[in-house]
């Protein structure tokens, strides 16, 4: 496995048992692990544990994660990049066109020496 997609998966691990031991106890995650050791399934045991399935506990607790994972690579892809750059150059433009305006209006009304 890639490390980076092992780093991935051991901080959403780290988040699911975060947020189970905070909506339920620290207890929890080890009465978890007890009922598996007596031989009970691991999703069902879960579910004894929690009331909730693994993967509805998963999908809220990873939630926030995904939010901000998914905009990163719109943030950083090269499209919006150019966009930013092209959305500077206009800005200047029009920080120009102000300026020239404004001095032409100072002109007009004979407040600058040319």
């Amino acid at each position: 496995m890639e490390q980076k997609t092992h780093n991935i998966l051991k901080e959403k691990n780290a988040a699911l048992v975060s947020d189970i031991r905070e909506r339920y106890g620290a207890t929890v995650p080890g009465a978890i692990v007890d009922r598996v050791a007596r031989g009970t399934l691991f999703a069902h045991a879960f579910e004894l544990q929690t009331g909730e399935t693994p993967d509805e506990a998963a999908a809220r607790a990873w939630g926030p994660y995904r939010r901000w994972t998914s905009w990163i690579p719109v943030v950083t892809s090269g499209s919006a990049l150019w966009i930013g750059i092209l959305t500077l150059a206009f800005m200047a433009f029009l920080a120009t066109l102000r300026k020239r305006a404004r001095r032409r209006r100072q002109w007009d009304e004979g407040e600058v020496d040319a």
